[in-house]
């Protein structure tokens, strides 16, 4: 009503998602979920290159899913706080007992990159916890492929530690089951802007 002109309105993972159906990692897909890393853990579900939006306008807010069954009344056990990238700087923190405020994302791949073992070891179980969402993601909703974002995704190690430990799990089962296809959003940090974007063109051609 300001600035009359056509003004479009959609959550930052969901443009994500649409941005790597539009032209990124999930464009030859029907059906795919995105899972994206950042102060908390967003994503989409897509289903027939749409996104799944649920009854309650919740499918894909990994955030609210809990982790440990033992203890599933503490919200400290959310994904939203064991998988954003805030999880991994607490636990690093932690363990080289450095400051969380001198840390990022960036150093402790830095620090993992220069042989750091205690950091390795720490983005190992970071990787184990979010290829445990994705497993249980394939077997919820079975998708062609699953799209990692947000500024993290851009570290090969992490996405490479997911790969692995989704083939750790997939040796727990008595048969042969599929190991999820996991892949980095092709425009990493960028998708939600340029998913912003193919959401609005698409709301334009429609007016």
């Amino acid at each position: 009503e300001l600035c009359h002109v056509p003004v479009t309105v959609e959550n930052d993972a969901k443009s994500a998602a649409l941005a790597e159906v539009w032209k990124g990692a999930l464009a030859d897909c029907r059906n795919g979920i995105v899972v994206i890393i950042g102060t908390a853990v967003g994503g989409a579900v897509i289903y027939d290159r749409k996104v799944v939006r649920g009854s309650n306008c919740m499918a894909g807010e990994f955030s609210y899913v809990l982790t440990e069954s033992s203890d599933a009344l503490n919200p400290a056990k959310t994904l939203a706080k064991t998988g954003g990238v805030p999880a991994l700087i607490h636990v690093v923190s932690e363990k080289k007992h450095i400051p969380e405020e001198s840390l990022s994302g960036e150093k402790i791949f830095a620090m993992a990159d220069a042989g750091d073992e205690e950091v390795l070891s720490c983005i190992r179980d970071y990787a184990c916890r979010l290829a445990v969402l994705i497993n249980n993601c394939q077997f919820i909703f079975d998708p062609e492929r699953i799209a990692v974002g947000g500024g993290v995704s851009a570290q090969p190690l992490l996405i490479g530690m997911i790969r692995e430990e989704l083939g750790r799990i997939s040796g727990i089962y008595p048969y042969e089951t599929p190991v999820p296809e996991v892949t980095t959003c092709r425009f990493f940090n960028d998708s939600n802007l340029i998913g912003a974007l193919y959401v609005h063109l698409q709301k334009k051609a429609c007016r």
